[in-house]
């Protein structure tokens, strides 16, 4: 288990949050959080509640990083974080998905 930590992620959140502001995706009303994944280098959108939103989400993930090759989204069942999920990042093999 890598238990890597990257400070610099935070500022990539914040880059996020405001790309995600500026094409009308608002925190706490489309989406639950965005976390960070230090292990993989990279950033998951939470409890997104429309598909439509999800690829927005997925779109602005992909322009501010190119350099992340990696992505998944997927709809999760939960009673903590129900709605779709956005991932991306840049390590190899790092974003299986959890069992639900």
């Amino acid at each position: 288990m890598d238990y890597s930590y990257h400070p610099e992620l935070f500022e990539e959140r914040s880059r996020l949050q405001e790309a995600l502001e500026a094409e009308g995706v608002v925190w706490m009303q489309d989406y639950g959080a965005i976390d960070l994944m230090h292990a993989e280098f990279g950033l998951e959108v939470t409890a997104i509640k429309d598909e439509r939103i999800a690829a927005v989400v997925m779109q602005v993930m992909a322009g501010l990083f190119p350099h992340w090759p990696y992505s998944d989204c997927y709809y999760r069942d939960s009673s903590r974080e129900t709605g779709w999920k956005a991932i991306r990042h840049r390590r190899e093999n790092a974003g299986e998905r959890e069992a639900f």
